[in-house]
């Protein structure tokens, strides 16, 4: 198993570090967006550990993420692509510290920074390719949380 989509399947806490305890160590893609309140700090640097080898990884609707898991996240040497969308407790001028990881080549943060701040953002982060519209490499949930989940949960 190499690459996973568990996006909006309506995990408890539980069922969010189960998944992440039990993670194959050579998955290269990852995608975890719409845990809200049940993807913590804990389980974060529990993925980053057991999966070195992540090269895309969508954490976007975890409202826990902050910027101090940054320094966390900057231990997956191979990460090219990382979304944080809606991790409303990210403050965009956080964003900068992500020149620091050295093969991040794209950034999705769709509702952390305005439209009219981008330039300032790929300004502040030139090698980067920052997106702050949805994602395109994986599927959106249709309409709002409760509603059918990509993973048919």
């Amino acid at each position: 198993l190499e690459e996973l989509n568990l996006s909006w399947c309506d995990f408890s806490t539980d069922h969010v570090k189960a998944v992440v305890s039990n993670l194959p160590s050579n998955i290269t893609q990852l995608n975890l967006s719409g845990y809200r309140q049940n993807l913590t700090m804990e389980d974060v640097k529990d993925l980053v550990e057991r999966c070195p080898n992540l090269v895309h990884l969508d954490l976007s609707d975890s409202v826990l993420m902050k910027s101090s898991s940054f320094p966390i996240l900057q231990q997956l040497r191979s990460l090219r692509h990382l979304a944080l969308s809606r991790c409303y407790q990210i403050h965009p001028a956080a964003l900068a510290d992500f020149e620091k990881f050295p093969e991040l080549q794209t950034l999705e943060v769709y509702g952390l920074v305005q439209d009219t701040y981008l330039p300032i953002l790929s300004k502040g982060l030139p090698r980067l390719q920052s997106t702050v519209g949805p994602s395109q490499a994986w599927p959106v949930p249709p309409g709002p949380p409760g509603g059918t989940a990509p993973c048919g949960a």
